[in-house]
């Protein structure tokens, strides 16, 4: 599985154009595919490196069969 972590900035961040900036205070989310199917998942942090713990905990999860309906299913960019 690949993942990553990426930062939601908020309109008025001076950072807005990074999405892998870890210098603000936005909300950090994670995404990735699993099963061939993309998604997006809420850190629920702010920080950088918890974002990442969640992460690699998010994937410890899928590995041992974690359902997939607990993601956020991100619309695809292209129709099947």
């Amino acid at each position: 599985m690949d993942s990553f972590v990426f930062t939601r900035h908020s309109s008025d961040c001076k950072f807005k154009r990074d999405r892998f900036c870890n210098r603000c205070n936005c909300p950090k989310w994670v995404e990735g595919r699993f099963n061939h199917e993309r998604f997006r998942k809420s850190a629920s942090t702010r920080v950088w490196g918890e974002a990442e713990q969640f992460r690699e905990k998010l994937e410890e999860a899928l590995s041992r069969g974690l359902p997939q309906t607990v993601f956020t299913r991100t619309r695809s960019r292209h129709p099947p």
